[in-house]
């Protein structure tokens, strides 16, 4: 995979200069870029495909077009092609940083978690991310390296503060036998998020219900480390 992380500017001025020239070198795709990203964000990713594809089927070669239609693939779970596109964005020279959390993301969903880290890591050195170093310690999760899933969720947690990264820092602290690191970061979910426990108790009770008491017992066990039952 190092052979694929190819070198980028120093410089990320530089960066945003370069790409701008180049985009403007071909007046006809700056918009569809454009266009391509603003549909992404707003999760239209068929829309994305369909915009980009006939430029992909007459051969243009332009890394922001691979790395849209490589991400819209990805949402709609073609990793196949999802993969395919990444690559050949990363693969030139002015690309977007975000292939390489595209990419990763690809192969979290794979479960090739090796790989994942692998650009996921390089993402982060590049931008330092919540979102990259979250995704990061996921896949150390994963992979049974704890130490360094803590490691990235907590500087998630210090770029941008999230329940859910303090759950999975518990789980993390758990597996390392540090019971009172997870009992705090237990504690600190409600602070962050008061309803964060609604839809765990409200599906406790519809097991109950339903005479499901073993799993509605799993759930509450769950709930008790809130500090909540």
């Amino acid at each position: 995979m190092s052979s694929q992380l190819k070198k980028v500017p120093s410089s990320s001025h530089q960066i945003c200069k370069e790409r701008f020239r180049l985009l403007h070198k071909e007046p006809s795709i700056c918009p569809v870029v454009t266009k391509a990203k603003h549909l992404l964000e707003k999760g239209n990713y068929w829309r994305v495909i369909d915009l980009v594809s006939p430029f992909v089927q007459q051969n243009v070669q332009h890394a922001d077009l691979f790395y849209c239609i490589g991400e819209a693939k990805r949402n709609v779970s073609d990793f196949h092609l999802a993969e395919h596109f990444l690559l050949k964005a990363i693969s030139m020279k002015l690309h977007p940083s975000s292939s390489y959390y595209s990419l990763g993301l690809v192969y979290q969903s794979l479960d090739q978690f090796e790989k994942a880290v692998d650009l996921l890591g390089h993402f982060t050195s590049l931008e330092d991310s919540a979102k990259g170093h979250y995704e990061l310690a996921r896949c150390f999760m994963k992979l049974k390296r704890f130490s360094e899933s803590v490691v990235h969720f907590t500087r998630s947690l210090e770029l941008e503060d999230s329940a859910t990264v303090y759950l999975l820092r518990a789980e993390a602290y758990e597996m390392l036998g540090m019971l009172e690191q997870a009992r705090q970061d237990y504690r600190k979910i409600l602070e962050v998020d008061p309803n964060f426990h609604k839809p765990y108790l409200s599906y406790a009770k519809q097991l109950e219900e339903q005479g499901q008491t073993e799993q509605a017992q799993s759930i509450r066990k769950f709930l008790s480390k809130l500090c909540l039952i």
